[in-house]
């Protein structure tokens, strides 16, 4: 299977490219920012998630050992981190301090996640199962 470990930001006001970053261990996959816009989330395809500034500049590496294969991945208002694992087929629910709080079961290849903020749903998409689910 063909990845990259590059991420690439654009100003969408200019159309130009205005950085480029890579991570270090493993392909991206999902991308997110904190509520704040501060640090951006990526995970890679495997159990790490890289974290950097807006301006690509990393800032740690984050291991969750139960995730397998990292997909999908959002944090809601709260800074609660949500993470899709093709591995396990679980998506996983991490506290604002990153600690495991909830492990969400039942799905088949789960690639992608995201989050209602007006009404607090979860949505997964489910690769395997061919749909999405709240």
């Amino acid at each position: 299977m063909v990845g990259s470990k590059k991420i690439y930001a654009y100003d969408m006001t200019t159309k130009k490219r205005v950085y480029e970053f890579e991570t270090t261990t493993a392909n991206a996959r999902g991308l997110t920012f904190d509520p704040e816009i501060l640090h951006l989330y990526v995970s890679t395809w495997g159990s790490n998630v890289e974290v950097f500034t807006y301006a690509g500049l990393k800032a740690k590496v984050i291991n969750f050992p139960q995730v397998g294969l990292g997909d999908g991945i959002m944090m809601d208002k709260k800074y609660f981190l949500i993470l899709a694992d093709r591995k396990s087929n679980n998506v996983y629910v991490y506290n604002p301090y990153l600690v495991l709080y909830k492990t969400i079961s039942g799905f088949v290849n789960p690639s992608d996640i995201a989050m209602g903020y007006q009404c607090g749903y979860l949505i997964v998409a489910d690769f395997g199962r061919g749909g999405f689910f709240l």
